[in-house]
């Protein structure tokens, strides 16, 4: 992702760099702006003016630090200035959340204490929101509404009944097999596996 977005200045294709690496409704956060780049036009519309900017420029990835929801990397940013000719070097800390291998949402901040903070904060909100989608699960099959048991099931879910109920144990994969698996299934020994519902 940050080599790709060295490569731009050099002419590369913003519009393909942004479609490649970001969710369509990603959410930039950058230090000199005051609102939030949002969504791929406002994103590619957003770098290309950053390009223009510069005679040359690149990212360096100096350290990358999972803190169990979202990473930290710390960058340094050099460049030249296209008009002024100066040489700079600013050192800042992303925050980077990942879906499906692309970015939703990305922070920056130019203290690394507050990035680590930021991100821990951001895991902590997501864990609870997983435990929400699980909890609503069980509480869908207790009620009998199989249909909402399955709703937040990942297509390549893997779903593991223990076999307490002679004949319902098994893997099954996807929210199509969970369904069959849950009219008899009894217990499970693994939840199936769910997206983030970040």
């Amino acid at each position: 992702m940050y080599a790709a977005f060295s490569e731009l200045a050099g002419g590369g294709d913003c519009g393909a760099y942004i479609a490649a690496h970001w969710d369509p409704d990603g959410e930039y956060q950058a230090v000199e702006e005051t609102g939030t780049i949002r969504g791929h036009d406002a994103l590619v519309q957003w770098t290309s003016r950053w390009m223009e900017a510069w005679e040359h420029f690149s990212d360096e990835i100096e350290e990358v630090i999972d803190v169990g929801g979202p990473v930290v990397a710390a960058i340094t940013v050099k460049g030249r200035g296209r008009e002024s000719g100066m040489d700079i070097s600013q050192r800042l800390f992303h925050v980077i959340e990942m879906r499906d291998g692309k970015v939703p949402r990305l922070w920056e901040f130019l203290d690394r204490d507050e990035a680590l903070d930021a991100a821990r904060r951001r895991e902590q909100a997501m864990s609870r929101r997983n435990a929400d989608v699980v909890q609503a699960a069980y509480e869908a099959v207790n009620s009998g509404d199989l249909d909402g048991a399955i709703v937040d099931i990942a297509p390549d879910c893997e779903y593991v009944a223990s076999g307490a109920v002679p004949g319902a144990g098994g893997l099954f994969l996807g929210p199509e097999g969970s369904s069959g698996s849950s009219a008899g299934s009894g217990r499970s020994s693994i939840v199936p596996t769910r997206r983030s519902t970040s």
